[in-house]
């Protein structure tokens, strides 16, 4: 959680920065960073999707009915090589500490957007 609130908190002052360096008016920054936060708050939900295997029953059941409708042939040393994929451990680990790396990055970077662009629009209709 740490972790999250100083990413979080830098990349809203990376985003504050823009603001001042770019040349975009305060609609244009608020209307970016918006689009920009909904746009990996969807990437970090099908993250965590991916993550938990929510959808493996799924995804399993039309691999086997694509079996079952055309029934292709492996090879023995593709069989092979699928199921020492399976059961790699460290592929495994990989994937997992990327995932949750990729989890973080993407949702701070979709709250860190989201929040400076509600800030944009209190500044905006205040003025």
């Amino acid at each position: 959680m740490k972790k999250f609130i100083v990413l979080t908190g830098v990349m809203a002052i990376l985003w504050a920065g823009l603001t001042l360096t770019g040349d975009w008016s305060l609609v244009e920054w608020v209307n970016i960073s918006f689009l920009v936060g909904l746009v990996t708050a969807i990437l970090a939900a099908c993250v965590k999707i991916w993550q938990t295997k929510f959808l493996e029953l799924f995804t399993g059941g039309f691999r086997s009915m694509g079996n079952f409708f055309m029934p292709i042939s492996k090879s023995r040393a593709l069989e092979r090589a699928n199921e020492q994929l399976a059961n790699d451990e460290n592929l495994k680990e990989f994937k997992q500490s990327t995932a949750q790396w990729l989890l973080l990055f993407l949702s701070s970077l979709a709250a860190s957007s989201i929040l400076c662009s509600a800030i944009g629009l209190f500044i905006y209709y205040t003025k």
